[in-house]
């Protein structure tokens, strides 16, 4: 209960994690962790509760803890690389940019997934080094492009709100040449929750740069059509969950269609993610949904693939110049 101290109202509160002897540890070290780790889960569930251990829960934070290691350890040993998605005409299928996308190549587990370790970037601010080695070698990379086609790389919030994001963004582009007009930042939607007036302050400077402002996943639970008036955006990208159910889901394809005839209307580029079968780009086409993404267009691949097929798009050719601008349809 609250009581009276020095005239001012003061309430206790406890959290409690619970293990217990000989059935959660043999040892009162592992026992002690034990407890701990349930007491951090009774935090996670609103304190002032309690948790007992469970053998899931230890090893899911066990295993969360380990991939934590091994993920400070892969930023200083460099064990990263980017692939290149093509983003493309709806029209012609033909890249008209590139997605730059982040690939983790553990020495024993093999290629992690971003899904599991961008979370552990974000909540361990090791995506600021992460992610300024994806800037430093994206833009390096489409520099030396025989053809100028956009690079699009994402931002994270925290990334967002780091102080030297404009100054390491001018001189990153200073060293390698790229031209800022080839550059697409994208942005998720969870950035447009704090700290409007900063926020729009960060994306106004960068678009002062001469770059591109992208909404990426658009049509999310949280969306907003404000976003699209009260941020600085040129393109927004259709969240892949509409993808997936276009062709059978009439709500789908409303939102779909509103989305196009508002981003129309405000003169921004729409690109439709994950398309992955014919009856999608079909449809996206006949909605006139200028630009696609996804499996059916082409995988990512890697950074001398990317280069090589620039290369030949670039290169004189004859009559036959669509079989010389196909993106290969091959999985890396």
């Amino acid at each position: 209960l609250p009581y009276a101290l020095d005239h001012e109202v003061v309430r206790i509160g406890v959290s409690i994690g619970v293990a217990m002897y000989p059935s959660d540890a043999g040892t009162a070290e592992q026992l002690l962790r034990n407890a701990d780790t349930a007491l951090y889960k009774a935090k996670a569930s609103g304190r002032d509760t309690w948790r007992a251990y469970a053998s899931e829960d230890g090893q899911r934070q066990h295993d969360r803890m380990a991939l934590e290691l091994d993920f400070r350890a892969a930023i200083a040993l460099g064990q990263f690389t980017l692939l290149y998605q093509p983003i493309c005409d709806a029209v012609s299928g033909s890249p008209v940019a590139f997605e730059a996308l982040v690939r983790w190549n553990h020495p024993t587990r093999g290629v992690i997934s971003p899904a599991e370790f961008i979370p552990i970037a974000e909540q361990t601010g090791l995506i600021i080094p992460l992610g300024r080695w994806i800037i430093e070698t994206a833009f390096a990379e489409a520099a030396t492009w025989a053809y100028p086609l956009r690079i699009a790389v994402n931002l994270s919030p925290t990334q967002f709100r780091e102080r030297e994001l404009i100054g390491f963004i001018r001189e990153v582009l200073a060293r390698t040449g790229l031209a800022p007009a080839r550059l697409d930042f994208e942005v998720t939607e969870g950035l447009l929750f704090e700290d409007v007036d900063d926020v729009v302050a960060t994306m106004r400077a960068l678009s002062g740069l001469g770059i591109r402002m992208v909404l990426d996943d658009f049509g999310t639970a949280h969306s907003n059509l404000n976003y699209l008036r009260g941020f600085p955006f040129e393109a927004v990208k259709i969240d892949r969950s509409y993808m997936r159910a276009l062709n059978t889901d009439r709500q789908a394809r409303a939102l779909v269609e509103a989305i196009l005839a508002v981003a129309r209307a405000l003169g921004l580029d729409v690109i439709g993610e994950g398309v992955e079968t014919q009856e999608q780009l079909a449809l996206l086409r006949h909605l006139r949904c200028r630009f696609v993404q996804g499996y059916l267009l082409g995988y990512p691949l890697p950074a001398q693939q990317t280069r090589d097929w620039i290369w030949r798009l670039a290169a004189p050719h004859g009559d036959d110049e669509q079989a010389a601008v196909r993106w290969p349809a091959v999985s890396a």
